[in-house]
């Protein structure tokens, strides 16, 4: 997959709450639309507690498909920017109150516009890609 667009403070006032770039090789999703525009809470800053609040690391980019992460478990407590493995793909947790609930990747689960509720796991997990599992399961 394509990496999304590298961060620009030039252009921080256009970020918006679930939108993604790239900074040294890193994704990161932005979770705080007024913390994303400002132009000084740079991704990856942990020593900015803004920075750490408005940007999630998503993960390496090109995503890393050699070893996958712990499978996926129903009811487990996943925290924002942990990483499973469901079905061959990585997903992160983007938000940890729903990744509890629901499946990763589930079919059922349609890419709604903002303000439309009902199930949706593209709220909980981002798909970062496939990846090698260690053993075959069978």
């Amino acid at each position: 997959g394509e990496c999304p667009n590298r961060w620009n403070p030039n252009i921080a006032f256009w970020y918006d709450k679930m939108d993604e770039i790239t900074l040294d090789d890193i994704v990161y999703l932005c979770r705080e639309k007024k913390k994303c525009q400002d132009e000084s809470n740079e991704p990856g800053d942990g020593s900015n507690p803004d920075s750490v609040s408005a940007w999630l690391p998503l993960g390496p980019c090109p995503h890393e498909v050699n070893n996958c992460p712990d499978a996926w478990m129903q009811g487990e407590t996943y925290e924002e920017g942990e990483a499973i493995e469901r079905m061959g793909q990585v997903f992160v947790c983007i938000d940890d109150k729903k990744c509890k609930s629901e499946e990763p990747g589930s079919p059922t689960a349609s890419r709604s516009k903002k303000g439309k509720s009902g199930k949706n796991s593209y709220d909980a997990w981002r798909l970062m890609g496939p990846c090698l599992t260690r053993a075959p399961s069978n």
